[in-house]
């Protein structure tokens, strides 16, 4: 079990930044590229050797026009539904051998399920440097609320407060970031989304955000006692009919309704509380300072 435990750890900690890329022409958001975890990983992993955190068949994906497609949810990931709300196409997988050319243009996710965890200033300061000036930072979730720490906890009711704990601790620190490199790094613009906080609201209220079931995975897992991971789901395992009412996909993963409200939040929320210091949509639309690489 403890090296179960480590394996998660190792799965959810690491949040997510986005880097945003502009037309010259206009404010519009032309491209995103994406670096972080299983979470939001849009297929790396499918193309990675001895990687056992794939998510490369079914039930994966069973809403997802592509199929199991490496997404480790039932349809799309936070990604996609925030490329949606940018009118940008699906964003590609960079270890897929077919990332090239044209389908580059709009970017590239990096993503890849079980991480490290980044450097996050230094990773950060180094993009600028090459021309980044949009970045989009993702909390980590309420980690003592998911089904696999719930389940290998025996937590009944509630959540498991030192995981969430944790959690806000990290988090506090990453809003602090985006208030700590704005003034060194000019021209840049730095948005931190609060998954943790509208997890949590769904989990408190789940009725009025239209969900039923806050606790459990949608698929069946493997759990630990049987020697799966208690997260992943089982292949072609069975399925929850409502999956539009789950918050969670499998142990870990949310549901592609999780999801879209997590980029809808992001994308128009005016609470600072859910997204900081402004919101998606305003980052899409502030200027860019133009820059140009120092050629030796």
């Amino acid at each position: 079990m403890s090296n179960s435990i480590a394996s998660f750890f190792f799965y959810s900690i690491l949040p997510c930044f986005l880097l945003f890329t502009c037309c010259s022409c206009s404010f519009e958001t032309s491209g995103m590229f994406v670096f972080g975890s299983s979470l939001v990983d849009n297929g790396n992993n499918n193309f990675i050797q001895n990687v056992t955190s794939k998510a490369d068949y079914q039930p994966y994906g069973i809403d997802f026009p592509l199929g199991p497609s490496g997404r480790f949810s039932n349809g799309k990931n936070v990604i996609d539904a925030l490329g949606e709300l940018l009118k940008l196409p699906l964003i590609p997988a960079f270890k897929n051998p077919l990332t090239k050319g044209p389908l580059i243009l709009h970017g590239v996710d990096y993503a890849s399920g079980g991480s490290g965890i980044l450097d996050e200033t230094g990773s950060i300061a180094k993009l600028y440097s090459l021309g980044a000036r949009k970045f989009v930072l993702i909390s980590v979730y309420p980690l003592g609320c998911i089904p696999f720490v719930k389940t290998t906890f025996a937590v009944s009711q509630g959540c498991l407060d030192p995981l969430n704990q944790a959690a806000l601790l990290f988090n506090s620190r990453m809003k602090s970031l985006v208030d700590d490199l704005k003034p060194n790094l000019p021209g840049s613009n730095l948005v931190c989304i609060n998954t943790y906080q509208i997890i949590m609201d769904i989990i408190k209220d789940p009725a009025t955000k239209g969900f039923n079931d806050t606790t459990s995975g949608c698929c069946e897992v493997i759990p630990v006692r049987e020697g799966g991971t208690g997260i992943l789901c089982k292949r072609s395992g069975s399925t929850c009919s409502d999956r539009s009412g789950h918050a969670f996909f499998d142990g870990l993963h949310p549901t592609e309704a999780v999801n879209d409200l997590i980029a809808k939040k992001a994308y128009t929320s005016d609470l600072q509380s859910e997204v900081y210091p402004f919101n998606v949509e305003q980052l899409s639309k502030a200027p860019s300072r133009k820059f140009k690489l120092q050629r030796n």
